[in-house]
């Protein structure tokens, strides 16, 4: 499930307390836990992208790839954790699904071009392309996460206080 996305860093305040209480926990229960604190943060940031994606783009989600259909970008919005080896940071992406890749255009705006012919030069084929425009950018991850990083900050917080009992 690779995404697209954004990554999100945030700095604890009072770190020395939440790793202290995490080192006298098993690895694999420390990751744990901080897999799920980062979920939380990241479930805020992926829900609030998800609703700046299906008010600014009404009437997307037509498209196909690899011949099934891909649906509407919100719904194709995930979030992803990874966490080091050592078990002390996690990393956390959010964003569209790599089957969206055209999110990307929809993000930032693009060029359209028809191709109107090809030759071949050296061994290689070019094509011969007619300019038809720009489409404008339609943000919705930007956006979204903007929106989303102080409450998700605050949702992470609470979860470490609820887990760790600080």
């Amino acid at each position: 499930m690779a995404t697209t996305g954004v990554r999100v860093k945030m700095k604890v305040e009072a770190a020395d307390k939440v790793a202290r209480r995490l080192a006298v926990l098993p690895k694999d229960v420390a990751g744990d836990h901080l897999r799920k604190i980062a979920m939380v943060g990241a479930d805020v940031i992926r829900e609030r992208v998800e609703q700046k994606a299906r008010t600014n783009l009404k009437g997307h989600g037509k498209g196909t790839y690899k011949g099934k259909p891909i649906g509407h970008i919100a719904d194709n919005i995930v979030a992803e954790i990874t966490l080091d080896r050592e078990g002390r940071r996690v990393e956390v992406s959010a964003g569209p699904k790599k089957e969206n890749y055209y999110s990307k255009w929809v993000e930032f705006g693009h060029k359209t071009v028809r191709v109107t012919g090809r030759y071949k030069k050296g061994g290689r084929i070019y094509r011969i392309k007619k300019d038809l425009g720009e489409v404008k950018p339609r943000p919705f991850m930007r956006p979204g996460f903007d929106e989303a990083s102080p409450d998700a900050q605050r949702a992470v917080a609470e979860e470490i206080k609820r887990r760790l009992r600080l």
